[in-house]
C-alpha cells in the first residue's frame, strides 16, 4: 500500500470514530434522565394503595376503572364490578416492568411499535393514566405492541414510551391495557359441567314449558316426556341445549332496558344442579342481539354459588351471542318429528279360479 493511500484511510477512520463518539455522546446526554434498567413506573410501588382510578384510552374509546372500597368498578358501565384479579395482574406488571432496551426516538417509526398517538382515530397504542385519591397523576405511559418471547423462556415484553419524551423502550413485562369490557370483567358469568345439571326446563314465549332431564348414564340428556306419536328429530338435540346453558361469558353489560322488557316476552330456562344451585335465566332477542338476566337461589353447597352470582348479576342485563340463544331456546316442536307409521300388512293375493280344459 502506498503511503498516500494509508494516510487517506487513517484519516477516514479517524473521522468515522469521531462521528460515532459524537453520536453516542449526544444519545447518552439525551437519554441520561431515564437510563436502561430504570422502572417504567417508579412511583407505583409506594403509591399503589392510594390509587383511585386507572384511565385507559385508545382513539375515541375509553375505560375508567374506579376503586370502590376493596373492589374496582367500570365507570363507563354504570359501575359494573371489574375483576379484581385482572386489575391486580395489570398493576403488578406495571410495578415490575423495567425499561430494558432503548428503541427508536423517531416519531415516524412509532407505528412499527404501535406507539403512535393513542388519541388518533386508528390508533393501536393505548394511553394509560394512573390517578391517586387526591386527583393527582401518579403516572402516564403509552403502551404498544407486545413482543412475544422478548427475553427468552416465553417471557414477553412490551414497547412503551412516556408522553413528552421521544425515547421508546422495550419494557421487561407484558403490559396489556384494554378499552373492552372483556379485558376487565370476569370472563365467565356462570359455568358448570353439563353432567352436573339434573334438569332443565325451557319455556318459550306463547308455548308450554317442557323439561330435559339427565339420562340414567349420568352424561347424556333426554326429553322428560315425549308426546305420543312423536320422536326426537336429532339424537343429540337435548344434549346441545344443556351444553349451551352450562356456560355464559360476559361480552357486554348494561342496566335493564325497561322499554325492551315491556315490549318483548322473554324465553326462559330454569336449571337445577346437583349442588343445590337453582338458576332462572330469561333472555330477550331482538334482531341480531339478545340480552339475558339471571336469578339465582341455592341450598347446601349451591348457596355460596348463588350468593356469588347474585352479587354480580342482580340488576344487570348481559349481552348474549345470538347463535348461543338460538342453540339454547327452542320450541319443543322443533325437537320432534312424527314417528314412522306402522307398516301395513300386504293384501293377500286372490287365487284365480282354475279353468277346466275343453
Amino acid at each position: 500500500m502506498k503511503p498516500q493511500q494509508f494516510n487517506a484511510l487513517a484519516v477516514a477512520a479517524a473521522v468515522s470514530l469521531v462521528a460515532a463518539l459524537l453520536a453516542y455522546s449526544a444519545f447518552s446526554q439525551r437519554s441520561s434522565a431515564t437510563p436502561s434498567g430504570a422502572k417504567l413506573v417508579p412511583a407505583l410501588e409506594q403509591k399503589a394503595a392510594s390509587l383511585a382510578s386507572i384511565e385507559l384510552a385508545q382513539g375515541k374509546s375509553k375505560v375508567t376503572l374506579e376503586r370502590k372500597g376493596d373492589n374496582w368498578a367500570i365507570k363507563e358501565k354504570d359501575g359494573f364490578l371489574a375483576s379484581n384479579e385482572k386489575v391486580r395482574t395489570f398493576l403488578l406488571a406495571l410495578t415490575e416492568a423495567d425499561l430494558a432496551e432503548p428503541k427508536t426516538r423517531l416519531e415516524s417509526r412509532y407505528p412499527l411499535l404501535e406507539l403512535e398517538d393513542p388519541q388518533g382515530e386508528n390508533a393501536n397504542s393505548h394511553l394509560v393514566r394512573l390517578v391517586d385519591k387526591d386527583g393527582k397523576k401518579v403516572a402516564e405511559i403509552v403502551a404498544g405492541k407486545t413482543r412475544v418471547d422478548a427475553f427468552g423462556g416465553g417471557r414477553p415484553g412490551t414497547y412503551v414510551r412516556i408522553p413528552g419524551d421521544p425515547q421508546a423502550w422495550l419494557a421487561s413485562r407484558q403490559v396489556a391495557p384494554s378499552v373492552d369490557i372483556k379485558g376487565w370483567a370476569r370472563d365467565r358469568l356462570f359455568e358448570t359441567r353439563p353432567e352436573k345439571i339434573k334438569i332443565a326446563t325451557i319455556t318459550m314465549p306463547g308455548d308450554v314449558a317442557y323439561a330435559i332431564e339427565r339420562d340414567t348414564d349420568g352424561r347424556s340428556f333426554k326429553l322428560a316426556k315425549v308426546p305420543a306419536g312423536k320422536k326426537i328429530k336429532f339424537m343429540n338435540a337435548a344434549d346441545d341445549i344443556v351444553d349451551t346453558a352450562s356456560s355464559f361469558n360476559i361480552d357486554d353489560v348494561r342496566r335493564p332496558d325497561k322499554a325492551a322488557q315491556d315490549a318483548t316476552k322473554p324465553a326462559r330456562i330454569d336449571l337445577e344442579l346437583d349442588s343445590g344451585l337453582k338458576l332462572s335465566i330469561e333472555a330477550r332477542k331482538s334482531g341480531d342481539t339478545a340480552w339475558l338476566t339471571f336469578a339465582a337461589d341455592g341450598t347446601g353447597d349451591g348457596k355460596a354459588a348463588a350468593d356469588d352470582l347474585k352479587a354480580l348479576a342482580d340488576g344487570w342485563e348481559f349481552k348474549m351471542p345470538v347463535a348461543q340463544y338460538d342453540r339454547m331456546f327452542k320450541n319443543e316442536a322443533d325437537l320432534l318429528e312424527d314417528t314412522d307409521p306402522p307398516a301395513q300388512p300386504a293384501a293377500p293375493q286372490q287365487s284365480q279360479p282354475r279353468q277346466s280344459k275343453p
